[in-house]
């Protein structure tokens, strides 16, 4: 674990993490999508903005989620469908 210290909304947060580059990366992601928010909804404060963007992420991750559940679901078929050819082509040998 390796402790940063990572700026999100011009506020500064200590974490401690196993992935220093994935979590500097995400801070990136949210302070972007923060400026996004506010430049579309400016009206809005940062704790409804902070709200939004939690909510857009957690969408993401449920698409990713779903997505990688799919790939998975037919790798297992694929795998499956070699392992049928594999037997079938050693039963003729």
């Amino acid at each position: 674990m390796e402790s940063i210290r990572i700026k999100i909304a011009n506020e500064e947060f200590p974490l401690r993490t196993e992935e220093k580059l994935k979590t500097e990366q995400a801070a990136r992601e949210v302070n972007r999508l923060i400026q996004d928010y506010r430049q579309h909804m400016p009206d809005l404060n940062l704790q409804k903005i902070a709200f939004l963007v939690a909510l857009h992420l957690a969408e993401k991750n449920l698409v990713y989620t779903e997505l990688f559940t799919e790939n998975e679901s037919t790798l297992k078929e694929f795998n499956s469908l070699l392992d049928n050819s594999l037997s079938y082509l050693n039963k003729g040998n």
